[in-house]
């Protein structure tokens, strides 16, 4: 097996989905208290080895699907550069890495690490299938990243955030969907979502969910003990449209999201978010 087919399908650019896993750190103002840290480190690595076998599972069931796709037959199972035995025993090795280090974690953060797991299993094995629940078991998923960011460490997060990052994972999800119609055609993609899903509806869900994102952040930043953070929403709404001119316009970046990160403006507005949330919420004055 390749370096390269091992790096498709560990796939470590995905990995910037599990990030919310410290947002709890930063939003309950634990940031600086760095005897934190390293179980943070252990548990990020944690979240990123159950992505990837996840992900492996996922290519190792859908290889027949994958073969009549116009980018995935590219993959390494697909392709036949990598045989599916090859695969289940890169997957057994990370898992075995997860359950090692899961030895120095909290039993809840195990246990919502074990969710996330199963409810991505189930999704790959069935629920993707089903409109409109696959997408939000998608956005689930991302709850379930946060919650293990609190529970390893303790802290509470705001329901509101929690909303906000579910929405925020949906928003993502239904633009991926919109896009690949747009890009291939539904006659094209095999998933049977794609016969339920259509433009006028995904454009429908898309506006509903970028308008319910938006607001959540205004009422969260409204609520929260921080109120200074309000500062913060011209930048969270300009990023929100800014994504949905991606999908309204078949941009790649909606489908392959990891690419928000080399467009020059979005980049920027999330690197000042990042900045401006941080120094409004670890400085007692302006």
């Amino acid at each position: 097996m390749r370096p390269t087919d091992v790096f498709m399908l560990i796939r470590p650019w995905q990995w910037y989905k599990n990030l919310v896993f410290f947002i709890p750190i930063v939003f309950s103002q634990s940031l600086l208290k760095f005897e934190l840290w390293p179980i943070m480190v252990i548990g990020f690595a944690i979240l990123c080895l159950v992505s990837s076998v996840s992900y492996i599972i996922n290519d190792i069931i859908d290889t027949e699907a994958d073969k009549a796709h116009p980018e995935k037959k590219k993959r390494p199972l697909p392709s036949g550069r990598v045989s599916s035995t090859h695969a289940y025993l890169l997957a057994a090795i990370l898992a075995f890495f997860a359950l090692y280090l899961s030895t120095f974690t909290p039993f809840a953060f195990s246990l919502l690490a074990l969710a996330l797991f199963l409810s991505t299993l189930l999704y790959t094995l069935y629920l993707k299938n089903i409109p409109l629940v696959d997408i939000h078991v998608i956005a689930i998923n991302f709850i379930l990243r946060t919650a293990s960011g609190a529970f390893i460490i303790g802290v509470d997060v705001s329901p509101w955030l929690v909303i906000v990052i579910f929405l925020l994972a949906l928003f993502l999800a239904i633009g991926k969907r919109k896009s690949e119609i747009e890009k291939f055609g539904r006659k094209n993609l095999k998933k049977p979502v794609f016969k339920f899903y259509t433009q006028e509806i995904l454009n429908r869900l898309t506006d509903i969910t970028a308008t319910m994102l938006s607001m959540s952040y205004i009422l969260y930043t409204s609520f929260t003990h921080n109120f200074r953070l309000m500062v913060t929403i011209p930048l969270a709404t300009f990023l929100v449209f800014r994504y949905l001119y991606f999908i309204q316009s078949n941009s790649e970046v909606a489908r392959k999201s990891e690419l928000v990160f080399c467009d020059k403006q979005m980049l920027a507005g999330i690197l000042i978010w990042i900045a401006l949330s941080i120094v409004l919420l670890y400085t007692q004055y302006l």
